[in-house]
């Protein structure tokens, strides 16, 4: 498939169910472009008429040889030709809006769904910045791209075709003369195509990495400003900036020696059409009405050529968007339902790791990975950095599916079962938790319909009630972006609480104390040892406090288990606030 047809294919199977009414609105747009056009036989009608000639429309319909009665019957035409113009206005205006905007709509909605089942490493591959270009900017300019080439294109044509059959119609001698330029000015267009095409895409790709560069200076902005290192970020930008405005110029520069190209060839066409139909004129071939007919006809046929630069602009930058959005859709690395998968069915909790090897991007982070957790016990999985325990925990959760191996709980495979059913079983705590906007009691509940009751008890359990209590209005509490509001410590006990309020059989914590004060690691560490008896707990750990917690200890190194050993001392479990801190 040739490497355009192909992002338009994929364009075309989200426009499924919307065929009939684009169809409509095609249809639309044709009359639109066709019924004024009947404007210019009804005016070469009334000049012959009005100077005494004999007055035809379309060369076949005679009219009153009476100057008054054609001045009659040709403004009655030219009044109902403008009330259909403008009915046809109002319909194609309104189809083509609904049309375009359910296309991006469904499009969108493709994506989102798309970006639910990417596996974390194509998340991380390509980058938050650019995955809401794909899905906002992207999307948005499919509304454009249907709008002006896969409607407009076929009108386009329409208005085309249609004068240069009543060109012929009109005399075919001059029509020759006429038409000359067009095929001119459509070669013309092709060779340059492919420069526009190209600096589109190059402008596309710089305005991709000022975006990124932009929401990292933000979101870093702290860091930025304590590093002093303002200056160095904002020359980045503006060196982007800069760049982005070459290349849009050298773009519009490309569409600009096209635009003038056209300009020149169909001016001239027009010139030697009035000096040819001038002539013929004078010497009695041809009457003044059937030439003014005619040229207003050509400039029918020249119009499209002259918005043939916008509209090839509209193409190739909707065609460089649909490339990513196609890219993004198509990307193979998803964690999805195998077919036939049947629910988890939990009865212990036993996690069974089964030579497991992960890789990412190039580099082996898990190496045939043979380990069994015991169920309703503490784990600690411990070792240096980069030695692959987020990702094994990752695996667990099915955030990642492993290069080799299985993951087994309870002797089966989740591999081979509903996603739904393992997150409704398995919780995942991560060393960074996300808040997002919202009040806290919406960050606990995540959509969720949850009793207040529950909502106190895990609160309770995560050590948050306290902290929670003393906010301005509790739980009613809107956090900002990020839960900027909150300590790092904090952040972590909150989401610990929503962990805990989907009462998992097996929870999964990234070194859940690490932004903790060591009171709060013990409140959290004596809750995980309260927990143990409904629930297995596998926890990366560093701190001292979190690995005498444990019932076991796994030590990792370069991906490989290098040690497995029972946890020889043990941490009081104590209650870790006092009930009624909290209400709902």
């Amino acid at each position: 498939m040739r490497r355009d047809l192909a992002p338009l294919a994929c364009a075309a199977r989200h426009l499924s169910g919307g065929w009939a009414a684009l169809a409509a609105a095609v249809a639309t747009s044709v009359l639109f472009v066709v019924v004024p056009m009947q404007a210019a036989v009804l005016t070469g009608a009334l000049v012959d008429g009005l100077h005494g000639r004999q007055a035809r429309l379309y060369g076949v319909v005679r009219l009153p040889a009476a100057p008054a009665e054609v001045l009659v019957v040709t403004m009655v035409g030219l009044v109902a030709v403008a009330l259909a113009s403008g009915a046809l206005a109002y319909a194609r205006t309104a189809m083509v809006a609904t049309v375009s905007r359910r296309f991006v709509a469904r499009l969108r909605v493709s994506l989102i769904r798309r970006l639910e089942t990417l596996s974390v490493a194509d998340h991380q591959a390509w980058g938050v910045s650019e995955l809401l270009n794909v899905l906002v900017i992207d999307a948005g300019t499919m509304r454009r791209f249907l709008e002006k080439t896969a409607i407009r294109m076929p009108a386009d044509v329409a208005r085309v075709l249609y004068p240069i059959v009543m060109l012929f119609a009109i005399d075919a001698r001059l029509a020759l003369v006429a038409v000359a330029v067009v095929p001119l000015q459509w070669g013309v267009g092709r060779c340059l195509q492919g420069g526009l095409h190209a600096a589109s895409r190059k402008a596309r790709a710089t305005r991709r990495a000022l975006t990124v560069a932009l929401k990292e200076t933000l979101d870093g902005i702290e860091t930025v400003r304590t590093a002093d290192a303002h200056s160095h970020f904002a020359a980045t930008m503006t060196d982007l900036a800069s760049r982005l405005e070459r290349e849009d110029l050298a773009a519009q520069r490309q569409s600009a020696r096209l635009s003038g190209l056209v300009w020149t060839l169909t001016s001239l066409g027009l010139a030697l059409t009035w000096w040819r139909g001038g002539a013929l004129v004078l010497a009695g071939e041809m009457t003044l009405g059937t030439l003014v007919a005619f040229t207003a006809f050509l400039a029918f046929v020249y119009a499209p050529s002259r918005r043939f630069t916008a509209l090839a602009t509209e193409y190739h930058r909707g065609l460089v968007a649909l490339e990513r959005i196609r890219e993004v859709l198509e990307t193979g690395s998803v964690v999805t339902d195998a077919a036939g998968a049947a629910d988890l069915v939990l009865v212990s909790g036993r996690i069974e790791v089964w030579g497991v090897s992960f890789s990412y991007g190039g580099r082996t982070i898990l190496g045939d990975v043979e380990l069994m957790i015991r169920p309703r016990e503490i784990t600690a999985i411990t070792g240096p950095s980069g030695g692959g325990k987020s990702s094994l925990l990752k695996l667990l959760a099915r955030l990642h599916e492993p290069t080799r191996g299985r993951v087994m709980i309870d002797g089966q495979d989740i591999a081979g079962v509903r996603l739904a059913s393992l997150r409704a079983q398995v919780a995942v705590v991560p060393q960074h938790p996300v808040i997002f906007s919202g009040t806290v009691l919406d960050n606990l509940r995540l959509g969720r319909d949850v009793p207040p009751a529950e909502i106190v008890a895990a609160c309770e359990a995560a050590d948050a009630a306290t902290f929670i209590g003393r906010l301005e209005h509790g739980l009613q509490t809107v956090l900002g972006e990020g839960g900027a509001s909150l300590s790092g410590g904090e952040r972590q006990r909150l989401a610990l609480a929503r962990a805990l309020l989907r009462k998992p059989a097996i929870l999964l914590l990234d070194e859940p104390s690490s932004a903790v004060d060591s009171a709060s690691e013990a409140a959290i560490l004596a809750a995980l040892r309260q927990l143990r008896a409904h629930t297995t707990v596998v926890v990366v750990a560093h701190g001292e406090a979190a690995i005498r917690a444990a019932d076991r200890v796994v030590r990792l190194e370069e991906g490989t288990i290098v040690d497995d050993t029972m946890a020889t001392a043990r941490v009081s479990c104590e209650p870790v606030c006092r009930p009624g801190e909290l209400r709902v």
